[in-house]
């Protein structure tokens, strides 16, 4: 199980990175934060380390910096999603991507790319929901809430027995990934990692079901 899980955010990483990466160019906002950083030399940084096995964050008064540590950096380069990463962030200038001493990886990015990512990762998932309420595909989804951590969700259904007689349980599936991204970037441990997703039958107000991610990937068909 931890094995797999850890594959699965290491999926979610090199997945955001990438797109951050081809997304971004420089804007007048960065600019700004590398004139400010030559200014301050001595930054105090805000540390969230989540232990050797673990996806450390950083963040400094300018900058955040997420290292990936060895046993998924082993992984990456056998996918050769290293190298790949390291030339389009040396194109892009956005995200400097740091080889350490002990295997690990260092992506550095300025205050504002890490803003950035994390409001496009937020306004995905709040597309994503918005399309599943607005498609016929999805007949029995009456509506979907989360809190702000991204930890919870509740989708209401129009039934029990209807929404488990469809296929629109696999938008849990895809509501539950898309939260552990976040919850990745914002320096959450990977083995801290907790999305719970409930589905209420909107005649009864009841919950009759409750997933819980990334505990339950394995349980996925």
């Amino acid at each position: 199980m931890r094995s797999f899980k850890r594959v699965s955010i290491l999926v979610m990483i090199v997945f955001i990175i990438t797109g951050l990466l081809a997304g971004c160019g420089p804007d007048v906002t960065d600019k700004e934060d590398e004139e400010q950083k030559e200014v301050v030399d001595n930054d105090v940084d805000i540390e969230e380390e989540t232990g050797d096995e673990g996806i450390k964050v950083e963040e400094g008064f300018f900058d955040v910096s997420i290292t990936i540590p060895p046993g998924m950096v082993e992984t990456m380069t056998e996918a050769d999603e290293t190298e790949e990463l390291k030339e389009e962030a040396g194109e892009t200038g956005d995200v400097e991507v740091i080889e350490n001493e002990d295997g690990s990886l260092t992506y550095k990015m300025s205050r504002a790319t890490h803003n950035k990512m994390m409001q496009e990762i937020r306004e995905g998932i709040d597309s994503y929901v918005a399309e599943v309420l607005e498609s016929d595909d999805f007949p029995t989804i009456e509506n979907i809430e989360y809190d702000d951590g991204l930890t919870s969700v509740v989708i209401t259904v129009t039934s029990e027995e209807e929404f488990k007689s469809s296929f629109d349980a696999f938008i849990a599936f895809g509501i539950g990934l898309q939260a552990m991204f976040y919850q990745v970037f914002d320096g959450v441990d990977p083995d801290n990692i907790n999305v719970v997703i409930e589905a209420k039958d909107q005649q009864t107000g009841e919950v009759f079901g409750t997933t819980v991610y990334p505990e339950d990937l394995d349980d996925q068909p």
